[in-house]
């Protein structure tokens, strides 16, 4: 059978409870994603940024900034004083459209279990897994294209440097979050707390780390949480679609509170509120999933869906509702004015086979 036909009331049914469609309806962890997203208001006012781009989707943002500068170091007063002056600039960001369709017939649910909001409330939660997987890796994407490659030396045994990124050899690796701590000094990235994004087999160290705690002998717990003299607070996110490097066991993007973000913003007319021919409306919507907020294009139909349904009396000339929801992206980073970046990638290897 096909679509809801196999749920129409040709016998008797007994509904489940919520949990039988638990397994069903799971979603994953989306670290990467929830990264940018957790992280946007403490690095941009977002509310001021939606609301322009809400307003009007032409309007490019721009943020400008004062530029980093290396000023000379004079040994001695003169009467020839240079000096040199500030320097500015406005990066922009780059703008994606992400969305889906969903399709639904009234009459199909006329003679079936399901409530039509039931139907729409599932399609959107299929849609949302799938945008949900897309950004994720999406935004796993940019944690590897914005890693630094300017990373300082580290004289830590088993440690070394190479193709933008640290790598633990194995045998050190039990140190991982002691070692993460010097490198974020080294390279001049203390009075921050840090982001630890990572993929999903790093969980397996962290719980190693949070066995020991404060009543033992050795508080590693509190390295993990960062709430030991010398060691940097830590926000934890892993993500399946953070894959890590060829013969490593883990790959981890270090990065600032607030070193990256996202917000999104949606067609306006769908603020407004307006309609357009056939009885088409757009409005907004915010999902109760993660909270994003939407633009919907509802389109009224009238179709023959005799070839899905079967010949039933009414399908011939079945009235029905097209929705596109969509929503736009826009993924940023802390500005830097030359190709250091603040984002550090450390790379743990995997034992010797």
């Amino acid at each position: 059978m096909a679509l809801l036909a196999a749920t129409a009331l040709l016998e008797a049914i007994v509904m489940a409870g919520q949990n039988y469609g638990a397994f069903e309806n799971r979603l994953s962890g989306y670290g990467a994603f929830k990264a940018f997203r957790d992280n946007a208001a403490a690095l941009l006012p977002v509310d001021r940024l939606k609301g322009i781009k809400n307003q009007s989707n032409a309007r490019d943002i721009t943020f400008p900034v004062l530029t980093k500068q290396t000023i000379p170091i004079i040994t001695q007063r003169s009467c020839n004083v240079t000096g040199l002056e500030p320097i500015s600039a406005k990066p922009t960001f780059t703008t994606i459209t992400r969305g889906f369709e969903i399709k639904l017939f009234p009459i199909v649910f006329d003679n079936n279990e399901f409530a039509m909001q039931q139907g729409w409330a599932n399609m959107f939660l299929n849609a949302m897994r799938g945008f949900l997987a897309s950004t994720d890796t999406y935004a796993a994407g940019l944690l590897e294209a914005g890693k630094s490659p300017v990373l300082a030396t580290v004289d830590l045994p088993g440690v070394t440097t190479g193709a933008s990124a640290y790598t633990i050899d194995y045998d050190n690796a039990g140190d991982l979050y002691e070692i993460i701590n010097v490198i974020l000094e080294k390279n001049d990235m203390t009075g921050f707390s840090h982001n630890n994004i990572a993929n999903t087999e790093a969980r397996k160290r962290m719980i190693d780390y949070e066995k020991f705690h404060d009543g033992n002998s050795v508080d590693k717990a509190g390295v993990l949480r960062g709430d030991l003299p010398g060691t940097s607070g830590f926000r934890h996110y892993t993500s399946n679609r953070l894959v890590a490097d060829a013969g490593m066991q883990e790959t981890h993007f270090m990065i600032p509170f607030g070193g990256i973000g996202m917000f999104e913003f949606i067609h306006s007319d769908a603020v407004h509120r307006r309609t357009g021919p056939g009885g088409m409306e757009m409005y907004p919507l915010t999902d109760d999933i993660v909270g994003l907020q939407w633009d919907v294009r509802e389109v009224p139909i009238c179709e023959d869906i005799t070839a899905t349904y079967g010949n039933d009396p009414g399908y011939e000339s079945a009235i029905g509702v097209k929705y596109q929801i969509a929503t736009n992206l826009v993924f940023f980073e802390a500005y830097s004015s030359d190709t250091s970046r603040a984002n550090i990638k450390i790379n743990v290897e995997k034992a010797a086979a």
